[in-house]
C-alpha cells in the first residue's frame, strides 16, 4: 500500500493530464463501439435474435458509464 501512495505522489500534473487524455480517448472509442452495436441492432431486424439481444443489452449497459465520463 505504501508503494502505491509513493507512486501517486510522484506523478506530476503533466503525467496526470496524459492519463486523463488517454482515459477519455478510450472512453470515447468504447462509447462509439457500443453505439454502433445498438444502431445495428435497431436497423437490422434479422439481428434481433436472443444471442444478439444479449450483446445489445451489454452494449447498452456499457454506454451508461462512458456517457458519465467527464
Amino acid at each position: 500500500m505504501a508503494t502505491s501512495v509513493a507512486v501517486a505522489a510522484a506523478i506530476t500534473a503533466h503525467d496526470r493530464q496524459i492519463l486523463v487524455d488517454v482515459s477519455s480517448g478510450a472512453s470515447i472509442l468504447s462509447f462509439a463501439g457500443s453505439s454502433f452495436i445498438v444502431l445495428c441492432y435497431l436497423l437490422f431486424k434479422e439481428l434481433r435474435k436472443f444471442s444478439f439481444k444479449l450483446v445489445f443489452y451489454l452494449a447498452l449497459s456499457e454506454m451508461l458509464p462512458n456517457a458519465q465520463e467527464p
